[in-house]
């Protein structure tokens, strides 16, 4: 029916098209995701001192799991009123003094999550142009490098 020359090209293209269907299949599925969920955020209560004129500063606080099969990392946030936000990390030196240092991400593994605390990892809100009052709710909007940006709200409470 075909030629010598016919049925090689024939076999040839099939065996080609037999090892690519595999690579093929492979692009169907998705790229792996992450999934935030925040839950318990809050921020801490910020008063002006009677006679004191300089901006206050004050911290948000909360846990963010990574449900999805993706990792994802916390990069910035923002928070209206403040002149100047930053990712923080809470810390003690060797001589036992307690300090504070900024921190360029916060990472988020799959199925892992990140628990910003008073002593640890923090939103650190810088020259707050007005007092936050405990029971006040606030918004803050969180930077991931993946998932984008994620605006959550806030309890303000004591510390």
């Amino acid at each position: 029916m075909f030629d010598q020359a016919t049925t090689r090209i024939l076999l040839r293209s099939s065996a080609f098209v037999f090892l690519l269907m595999p690579a093929v299949g492979c692009g169907d599925q998705a790229p792996p995701t992450p999934n935030l969920v925040v839950a318990d955020a809050w921020v801490r209560a910020a008063v002006v001192p009677e006679g004191m004129t300089v901006p206050v500063n004050s911290a948000a606080y909360l846990t963010i799991e990574n449900r999805g099969d993706g990792p994802d990392r916390l990069v910035g946030a923002s928070f209206e009123g403040a002149k100047r936000v930053e990712l923080h990390e809470s810390f003690v030196d060797e001589q036992g003094i307690a300090s504070m240092r900024p921190v360029n991400s916060v990472e988020l593994p799959p199925g892992g999550e990140a628990r910003l605390e008073p002593g640890g990892l923090h939103v650190m809100l810088m020259g707050l142009d007005a007092p936050l009052s405990v029971g006040d709710s606030v918004l803050t909007e969180l930077r991931f490098e993946v998932s984008g940006r994620l605006p959550v709200i806030a309890v303000v409470r004591q510390l």
